[in-house]
């Protein structure tokens, strides 16, 4: 949809092979692999986001365009997009483990990046949250399993977002089916024709193409 956005979904996962070099092969080309590659190599433009720990980032054509984390494997991720004042996106995206422990500090480090960037977000424009949790197969549909976070998190996004919020929660199978699965959440941005755009990648490389404010 996006022109100018790295496509880095494949056509389909390789099987394990005998040759390990085609093994090695399979492992670079995992998408969160090609953003650390491109990373270490000093693209700017490419924002990681370790396990237990949060960051937001705001997105600008001359600046970072994409945010993703390590492999969740299980774990939470969460993407909160909301407009600037200028008019470009801020995003924030956290990576813990589901532990209540870390429950604790992935409410707790949002709603610090959101206690940073409130002054400058955009209060009329309606911010958009998804949420990658782990979730198993009922009656032939994935649904996301019981995940207290999301509740924890509402009360923080309903304290900021008085304008409210569109939301949506995804689920992802937390089993991995090969070695070369896609275990991670990544935010891509593109700015055409004066608007910004964004793709959104799940785990299992599931795409959503998403239109922010116009």
């Amino acid at each position: 949809m996006y022109l100018n956005i790295l496509n880095l979904t494949r056509k389909f996962i390789p099987k394990v092979s005998a040759i390990r070099a085609e093994n090695i092969k399979a492992v670079n080309e995992i998408p969160e692999m090609v953003l650390n590659a491109l990373a270490r190599n000093g693209d700017k433009s490419i924002v990681k986001v370790g396990m237990n720990e949060s960051k937001a980032v705001r997105i600008l054509e001359n600046g970072s365009k994409t945010i993703f984390t390590d492999g969740l494997e299980g774990c939470n991720g969460v993407c909160c997009v909301a407009k600037g004042l200028d008019g470009n996106p801020i995003t924030i995206m956290s990576h813990y483990t589901p532990l209540e422990k870390s429950r604790a500090l992935n409410k707790n480090s949002i709603e610090q990046q959101l206690n940073t960037y409130d002054y400058y977000l955009d209060k009329t424009a309606k911010p958009k949250v998804f949420y990658n949790v782990s979730g198993k197969e009922v009656d032939g549909q994935l649904v996301a399993n019981e995940n207290p976070l999301i509740s924890q998190l509402k009360s923080v996004f309903d304290k900021f977002f008085k304008q409210g919020y569109d939301e949506k929660v995804i689920p992802y199978e937390a089993v991995s089916k090969t070695p070369f699965d896609s275990k991670s959440m990544i935010a891509q941005y593109s700015k055409e024709n004066g608007k910004w755009g964004m793709k959104l990648t799940t785990v299992g490389e599931k795409e959503h193409q998403i239109n922010l404010w116009g």
